[in-house]
């Protein structure tokens, strides 16, 4: 797994610093990975200090996880003092080094109800094709226009 696969770009590429999101409650020292980003509310400053001192990163992230009212997010409905003192808090913790924003175009109410989504062969993997006021969309352009603007309508004419 994990450990197979960045040995092998840390033994053709030994200087490329790697970075894995992992939410494992222990980190192996010795795995090739320079930074370990890990989802902000499981960590742990005792299992944090041996990745530290063996001078690896550890970056933070959020995503639509933690959504419970006692954790920190960024979600829109939130009071804005939120979004703040998520990085104050990761600030405060001195082995956090970076803050990884993850999917920060994800919007839940997705699909939009004038929205058409169709499953097409194409060649040899399937993908979605979006149909959004009269534009085609393909990939995750779609996603991106929340409120049906034309702007992001890259491909053809429906």
């Amino acid at each position: 797994g994990v450990r197979q696969l960045f040995g092998a770009i840390k033994s053709k590429w030994p200087s490329l610093r790697t970075v894995a999101v992992l939410n494992w409650p222990h980190m192996p020292i010795d795995l090739p990975v320079d930074v370990w980003i890990l989802q902000y509310e499981y960590y742990n400053a005792s299992r944090a200090e041996p990745w530290l001192k063996a001078g690896k990163e550890q970056w933070w992230y959020h995503c639509i996880s933690p959504s419970g009212s006692k954790y920190l997010n960024t979600f829109i409905e939130r009071p804005l003092i939120e979004t703040r003192l998520l990085f104050w808090l990761a600030a405060g913790n001195f082995g956090v080094s970076g803050w990884l924003y993850y999917a920060v175009d994800l919007w839940k109410g997705w699909p939009h109800p004038k929205t058409v989504i169709k499953r097409i062969d194409n060649t040899a993997k399937s993908r979605n094709i979006f149909y959004m006021k009269g534009c085609v969309v393909s990939g995750g352009f779609a996603q991106q226009d929340r409120l049906g603007s034309s702007k992001l309508c890259v491909a053809s004419k429906a």
